[in-house]
C-alpha cells in the first residue's frame, strides 16, 4: 500500500469512528430527552393515597425519601415509600438545562413541553408581596394568609395516622418487627416535617427563576409564548435586589436582625469570620430566607425558617452568583436598572465566601453544615462553575464580574478538580463517582455492598464541572482551555463513555439527594454548636446548659456578631451545649434516616446536558 493510500486509509478510519462517536452521542441524547418528557406530568391529579398523589400539569416528577440504609428491610423502605414532591424549584433547572441544550443544538425541545412547566413555574411567585421573589411551594390562602401547602405530606400523614397502630400489629404477626419499628419512626418523622411547611420565598429559588428566565429571554425568538408567560408574572426584576440585600448575613453589624446567623452556619465559617476578611459592618453574604428574626416573630406560624433563623448555605450563594451573572450577561433588563453599589458589593463578598469554602477544604470537611439544604458536594461544585463557563466566551458587564471570575477560576481548576479528580473510581475504559446514596447498604448475611443509587447523577456532577472548569463556551460552542491538561481530557472523555453506557441501564438507579432538611444527624443538631443567644418566639430567654428536654420547634439557636478566636474555641471545646459537646467530626450522611428529594427527571437532565457539551467540544475540536 503506498503512503497516500495509507493516507486515505487513516483518514477514513477516523471519520468512521467520529462519527460512529457522534451517532452514539445523539442517539443516548434522544433517550434522555424522551425520558426527560415522560417525566413530565401531562394531566393534574388529585390526592388519592396510597393509589395516586397530587400533581399539577408541566411539574418534572420530584419524590421525597427517607434515607434508611443497610439492610434490604431499609432499602425497601428508602426506595419505595416516597411522597411526591410538588415543587416548582427542579422543573426550573431542568428547564435551563434543556434551554441551554436547546442552544447547542443537541436536542429540540418541544415548544409545549416548555410552555406548560412555565405556566406552572409563575404559580410560585410570592403572593405577599409585588416583586418576583420566589417560593418553593405554591402558596394558598389560610386564616386570612397567603401560606406554602404541601397537601401530599400532610395528606400522607393524616393516612398513616390512621394505619399506624393495624399496620404495626400486622407486620408484628409476621415476624416482621424491625420493619414495623421502621415504620414508626417514619411516620413520627414526617409528623415533625409537617411542622415546617409553612415557609417564607427564598434566595435560591428566586436566583434559579432569574437565571432560568434570563435563558427564556435569550430563547424568546424561539419560544415566545414561554418568555410571555413569564415575563408577565416577573416584569419588576428590579425589584428583588432590596430582598438580597435586606436578609442577607452581616456579622459586623449592630442590628441583631442582621448579624444573627444559624449556630452551625457559624460553626462552619468560623475560620472565615476569624480570618480578618471581613472587616467592615457592610460585609455581606446572601443567605438562605428572605426572613429575619423580628418577622419570623410577628408572622409566626404563617411563615417559618428551619430553627427560627436564617442560614449561610453555599449552594444557595452559587446559585445567587449565577442568577445575576446570567442577569449581567443577558441584558434582560439594563445593568443600570439593579446593579446598584451594595448589590456588587454583596456579588463580590457572597462570591469570596465561596471562593473560601472550596480553597480552604472546609466543604469538603464538612459538607452538612457547608450547605445545609444541598449533600451533594459535587452539585455545589456544578453550580460554582457555572458562572465560569457563562462569562468564558462572554465579556465581563463590570469589573466586579471580572474580580468573580478570575478568582473563582483559579480555585475551581486547582481545589476544586483536585478533590474531583482524587475522589474518582477508574478503570481501563471508564470513570466515575459514587456519593452517598445506597453506598453501606448490606445483604441478608450482613455482608457488606454498594448499591450506587446516585452514582449517574454524581458522575454527571462532576463531568459538567470539569467541563465548565476546562472549556471556553462561544455562542455555546465549547473548545478546550489551551490550559487543559492532557490527563483531564481524558477523565472527561472516560466520564461520558461511562454515562453513556450506564445512564439508561438498569444497572444503576438514577436516584440522587439534591436537597434535604438541614438535620442529618446528631452531628447537624443546631442546639449541639453554641450559640449567644437563645430564645423561644414568646420572647423568653434560656441557657445553653438547660435541659434538651426543653428544645422545641418554637425555640431559636443564634449566634450574634463575632467572637474572638480563643472565645470561640472554648465554646466549641469546653462547653456543654444542652448537655451535648459540639459535633466536631463528620461521619458521612449515612449515620441516621433523614428526608431528602430524589428527582430522576434531575439526573437524566444533568447526564442530557454533560454529553451534549462534550459532544460540541469534540465536533469543534475533529473539524
Amino acid at each position: 500500500m503506498t503512503f497516500f493510500k495509507k493516507l486515505i486509509f487513516c483518514f477514513f478510519f477516523s471519520f468512521l469512528l467520529i462519527s460512529n462517536s457522534f451517532c452514539q452521542y445523539n442517539e443516548i441524547i434522544q433517550e434522555l430527552s424522551e425520558k426527560i418528557s415522560s417525566l413530565q406530568v401531562k394531566n393534574d391529579t388529585k390526592f388519592n393515597f396510597p393509589f395516586e398523589y397530587q400533581k399539577p400539569k408541566g411539574i418534572y416528577e420530584t419524590w421525597i425519601h427517607l434515607n434508611f440504609h443497610g439492610n434490604l428491610f431499609s432499602q425497601l423502605l428508602r426506595n419505595n415509600f416516597k411522597v411526591f414532591d410538588e415543587n416548582g424549584f427542579v422543573t426550573a433547572w431542568i428547564n435551563e438545562i434543556l434551554l441551554e441544550s436547546n442552544k447547542i443544538g443537541t436536542i429540540q425541545l418541544d415548544k409545549d413541553q416548555l410552555l406548560n412547566s412555565i405556566k406552572l413555574e409563575t404559580k410560585f411567585v410570592d403572593k405577599t408581596v409585588d416583586d418576583p421573589i420566589i417560593v418553593y411551594w405554591i402558596q394558598e390562602m389560610k386564616d386570612d394568609h397567603y401560606v406554602t401547602q404541601h397537601p401530599n405530606l400532610v395528606g400522607t400523614v393524616e393516612k398513616l395516622k390512621q394505619w399506624s397502630g393495624e399496620t404495626y400489629h400486622l407486620l408484628n404477626s409476621l415476624g416482621l418487627k424491625g420493619l414495623a419499628e421502621k415504620i414508626g419512626r417514619l411516620h413520627k418523622k414526617l409528623q415533625k416535617e409537617e411542622l415546617h411547611l409553612q415557609i417564607p420565598a427564598d434566595a435560591d429559588d428566586t436566583s434559579v427563576n432569574l437565571a432560568m428566565g434570563c435563558l427564556l429571554y435569550e430563547n424568546k425568538d424561539k419560544f415566545p409564548d414561554s418568555f410571555d408567560t413569564w415575563w408577565d408574572a416577573n416584569k419588576n426584576i428590579s425589584g428583588i435586589m432590596k430582598y438580597f440585600l435586606k436578609y442577607a448575613y452581616y456579622p459586623l453589624s449592630d442590628d441583631k436582625n442582621l448579624n444573627s446567623i444559624d449556630p452551625r452556619s457559624y460553626y462552619f465559617m468560623h475560620e472565615f469570620l476569624e480570618s480578618g476578611i471581613v472587616k467592615e459592618k457592610d460585609f455581606g453574604i446572601v443567605t438562605t430566607w428572605f426572613l429575619n428574626r423580628n418577622e419570623y416573630k410577628e408572622n409566626y406560624p404563617y411563615r417559618m425558617m428551619r430553627y427560627n433563623i436564617n442560614s449561610v448555605d453555599a449552594s444557595v450563594c452559587s446559585n445567587f452568583i449565577y442568577g445575576l451573572s446570567q442577569l449581567s450577561v443577558s441584558k434582560l433588563i439594563p445593568l443600570t436598572e439593579w446593579m446598584s453599589d451594595e448589590i456588587k458589593k454583596l456579588y463580590l463578598d457572597t462570591s469570596i465566601f465561596v471562593d473560601w469554602t472550596i480553597k480552604s477544604g472546609r466543604l469538603v470537611e464538612r459538607p452538612d453544615l457547608g450547605s445545609l439544604y444541598y449533600p451533594p458536594i459535587y452539585a455545589m461544585y456544578w453550580f460554582t462553575s457555572r458562572t465560569l463557563s457563562l462569562f468564558s466566551g462572554n465579556s465581563f458587564p463590570d469589573p466586579v464580574f471580572e474580580t468573580v471570575y478570575s478568582m473563582l477560576l483559579k480555585t475551581m481548576q486547582n481545589e476544586a478538580t483536585k478533590h474531583i479528580l482524587e475522589s474518582a473510581q477508574e478503570d481501563d475504559n471508564y470513570v466515575w463517582w459514587d456519593d452517598f446514596l445506597g453506598v453501606n447498604d448490606t445483604y441478608f448475611n450482613g455482608k457488606y455492598v454498594n448499591n450506587a443509587e446516585d452514582r449517574i447523577f454524581t458522575t454527571s456532577m462532576a463531568i459538567n464541572t470539569l467541563i465548565d472548569t476546562w472549556t471556553i463556551r462561544k455562542n455555546y460552542k465549547y473548545s478546550w482551555r489551551k490550559e487543559t491538561p492532557d490527563h483531564i481530557k481524558k477523565i472527561i472523555e472516560k466520564g461520558i463513555n461511562w454515562l453513556v453506557k450506564y445512564s439508561l441501564s438498569s444497572k444503576f438507579k438514577p436516584e440522587n439527594s439534591f436537597f434535604s432538611i438541614t438535620v442529618k444527624s446528631e452531628e447537624s443538631f443546631p442546639f449541639y454548636f453554641p450559640a449567644t443567644f437563645i430564645e423561644f418566639v414568646n420572647g423568653t430567654t434560656v441557657s445553653p446548659n438547660s435541659s434538651p428536654s426543653i428544645i422545641s420547634f418554637e425555640l431559636t439557636p443564634a449566634m450574634e456578631g463575632i467572637v474572638s478566636k480563643e472565645e470561640y474555641n472554648h465554646m466549641v471545646y469546653d462547653e456543654m451545649h444542652f448537655q451535648s459537646r459540639t459535633p466536631t467530626h463528620f461521619s458521612g450522611f449515612n449515620l441516621r434516616p433523614f428526608f431528602s428529594w430524589s428527582s430522576p427527571a434531575f439526573t437524566y437532565s444533568s447526564t442530557l446536558f454533560a454529553i451534549s457539551k462534550y459532544s460540541s467540544l469534540i465536533e469543534k475540536e475533529n473539524k
